[in-house]
């Protein structure tokens, strides 16, 4: 039984966006060469992506097995500008669980900038709700998730549990 479980674990690996970068070109992955049996959820902060910096959605557009997603490592506050800087709003939340639901069986990559908080937002997510197909010992040795974004998982949970119960 053990074995069989092994064979159909499915991976659900987080990373920085340096580290992901590094990811599409060892496995010589473009937007044009995007494999079917994966899923690729990317999150950058609004107005803050920077090409130098590493800091960008690889992907040009969302697609079946892919989602971009602009939102901040928050859950809301404002700065003095009164300009409002929000983390992953309710209407995103939606789209990223039926993107999940969508993908589920394929292999997860997920990353934003640092691959610490909310891309393992999401990964806690999947790993706590579908534990049958990615189970904790599916994340990343180099990055088990241990600090993610609360509100992320939170919204996330929610949205799933209003709809399987």
């Amino acid at each position: 039984l053990y074995a069989i479980k092994i064979n159909i674990m499915k991976k659900c690996w987080v990373y920085s966006n340096f580290d992901f970068n590094l990811l599409m070109a060892q496995n010589n992955w473009s937007d044009d060469n995007i494999p079917d049996n994966c899923a690729f959820i990317s999150i950058c902060e609004p107005n803050y992506r920077n090409e130098k910096l590493g800091l960008y959605h690889w992907f040009s557009k969302n697609r079946y097995n892919v989602i971009n997603l602009d939102f901040y490592d928050i859950d809301s506050y404002y700065l003095p500008e009164n300009e409002s800087v929000k983390g992953l709003s309710d209407k995103q939340a939606e789209e990223l669980y039926q993107f999940i639901e969508n993908n589920l069986g394929k292999d997860f990559y997920i990353h934003c900038a640092a691959g610490m908080s909310r891309s393992q937002g999401v990964a806690r997510y999947i790993t706590d709700t579908y534990f049958d197909i990615y189970p904790k010992e599916s994340l990343r040795a180099e990055n088990p998730c241990e600090f993610p974004n609360l509100h992320v998982v939170s919204l996330l949970k929610h949205i799933y549990f209003n709809k399987h119960l």
